[in-house]
């Protein structure tokens, strides 16, 4: 009879232990979980946050570099940015070089199909631009997995860029094509990298600001 009443014993505590957590248990891993998540998720947008300012840093010293290139080479610098791939990087030309707004695209185009009327059928033929990569300057650099470049906003363009390439070009005489980049990053953290047109300063902003709001045009 003693040894019905141990093992009698031993199953009630088995399946006590098998009817699942008691109330304490789960407040103390709700708890758990609580506390764990109000410790990570700073840390999560504090790295967020420290990514954008670091490739921030990096553009403006990029642009820095590019500025004196274009100086002490009397060549043509322009930073190529591909907003597909959130790459950016910097191609060096020619000594002169003008600068290609809508409106110089527009006679382009109509000078193109003039061309085209008169050359009797033959395949337009893509005119090579002159620039090349200026890895010494720096190789094609992307901001990080976590940042997009939402828009560039050049002189050669009414309306920011979103799509496709945009360029920014470098002028020896000293004179750097007025920009505005923007971007953002998974933790909808927000920059504004705003070229200077002089002496190759880069301004860096916090949120999206438009061109008349950082310039004052």
């Amino acid at each position: 009879m003693q040894t019905f009443r141990l093992i009698s014993s031993t199953n009630k505590s088995t399946l006590k232990n098998k009817g699942g957590f008691t109330l304490v248990e789960l407040l103390v891993v709700v708890a758990l979980i609580a506390l764990i998540t109000a410790l990570v998720l700073p840390n999560v947008a504090f790295v967020s946050r420290w990514n954008i300012d670091s490739a921030a840093r990096k553009f403006s010293s990029v642009v820095k570099k590019t500025y004196n290139s274009t100086i002490v080479t009397g060549k043509v610098h322009r930073l190529v940015f591909d907003l597909k791939e959130d790459t950016y990087m910097v191609e060096v030309g020619p000594s002169t070089v003008l600068l290609d707004t809508e409106k110089s695209r527009e006679l382009d185009d109509e000078r193109g199909r003039n061309d085209k009327s008169s050359n009797d059928g033959d395949e337009d033929t893509e005119k090579p631009s002159g620039f090349t990569e200026a890895k010494d300057i720096t190789k094609k650099q992307k901001f990080d997995s976590t940042i997009d470049i939402v828009s560039v906003h050049s002189e050669q363009s009414l309306e920011p860029i979103k799509e496709g390439l945009a360029y920014v070009h470098f002028f020896p005489h000293g004179v750097t094509e007025q920009a505005v980049i923007h971007l953002e990053d998974t933790q909808e953290n927000k920059k504004t990298l705003a070229i200077t047109p002089l002496v190759g300063r880069t301004i860096v902003e916090n949120d999206h600001l438009t061109q008349e709001e950082v310039f004052g045009d």
